[in-house]
């Protein structure tokens, strides 16, 4: 098993912002991958969509 850290320690280490969103997946999970990817479409298309207007 791989090591797992807490959110907040990611966004610190990543120096994110918090306005950007973290999610945890499991990538060798074929459906957790899949609901990734899906949040991370809608989320920029969100963002496509409020800075369009």
């Amino acid at each position: 098993d791989a090591p797992r850290y807490a959110t907040e320690d990611i966004r610190q280490a990543l120096a994110l912002s918090p306005d950007v969103p973290i999610m945890t997946l499991d990538a060798r999970d074929r459906e957790s991958a899949k609901s990734g990817l899906v949040a991370v479409t809608e989320y920029a298309l969100s963002r496509l969509s409020s800075s369009v207007w």
